[in-house]
């Protein structure tokens, strides 16, 4: 990773600027998505209110960008980190709530794409996250609606589950700058190849009691982005021949990280 601080400047130049581009994207995208899932738990008529940034926008610890001249598009990867003054007002069935004291911190691709002849030469831009951000808030609002732990952990995971599915991998948050680009093809791309995870053997030695009594039942869980996939699992075994295989098709394979555990 190489200094961000360019980037960090650029974003503090534009960011007085994207409030009404986030008011969009929540009441448009974010919200209705929102509204359906808590409305499974009797929670109604959700709705964003107004979206605030406040003063202090995201900051990027470091970047690489991806040398690859063959494909129409810039590709870079930032560690980013945000520890906001924002706030969202939001209501559920007319009664208001809010989100504060946001945190939020993840590695950040950022692709640009397609490469145009004319300026401002990029036809759009995705954003993602490579794996879960580490996400939190605070809920503020209605004492009766809030004061139950129950109403609270819903939010807080349909707000969770939200942000994965709009941008992190293999979801990526699409924004088109010009209109003379391929819509269908910018919102929907092909993937551009395929991660095959082989599991074969091998466990660290764990629960082994006396005499090599207690053994333990062992799985593996592959991770890429929000794809999840688990081995099946053997029964009193420490040393497991799984010969799994999953083949996962990416967008975005440089970079692409995998997490076995």
């Amino acid at each position: 990773m190489e200094s961000a601080e360019w980037l960090n400047l650029l974003i503090r130049q534009l960011w007085p600027s994207a409030e009404q581009y986030a008011n969009e994207l929540c009441r448009n995208t974010i919200g209705p998505a929102l509204r359906s899932a808590l409305e499974v738990y009797k929670l109604k008529s959700f709705r964003f209110e107004e979206v605030e940034l406040g003063q202090t926008p995201p900051r990027f610890t470091g970047i690489k960008v991806y040398d690859d001249q063959a494909l129409p598009e810039v590709v870079m990867d930032v560690d980013c980190e945000y520890f906001g003054d924002g706030k969202i007002k939001a209501s559920i069935s007319d009664m208001p709530i809010g989100i504060e004291d946001m945190q939020l911190s993840g590695r950040l691709r950022i692709v640009m794409k397609p490469l145009v002849k004319d300026l401002p030469l990029v036809g759009g831009v995705h954003v993602l996250f490579l794996g879960k951000p580490k996400l939190s808030y605070n809920l503020t609002g209605t004492a009766n609606v809030l004061d139950l732990p129950v109403v609270k952990s819903i939010l807080y995971r349909a707000v969770e589950e939200q942000v994965e599915r709009l941008m992190v991998m293999p979801n990526k948050l699409p924004i088109q700058i010009v209109n003379s680009i391929d819509v269908a093809d910018f919102m929907c791309p092909v993937p551009s190849g395929v991660v095959r995870l082989h599991i074969i053997e091998n466990l660290a030695k764990k629960d082994i009691g006396i005499l090599n009594m207690n053994k333990p039942d062992p799985y593996c869980i592959m991770r890429i982005g929000l794809q999840n996939f688990k081995t099946e699992t053997f029964k009193n075994t420490s040393n497991p021949k799984w010969d799994a295989c999953k083949e996962v098709g990416t967008w975005d394979v440089q970079g692409a990280q995998a997490w076995l555990c």
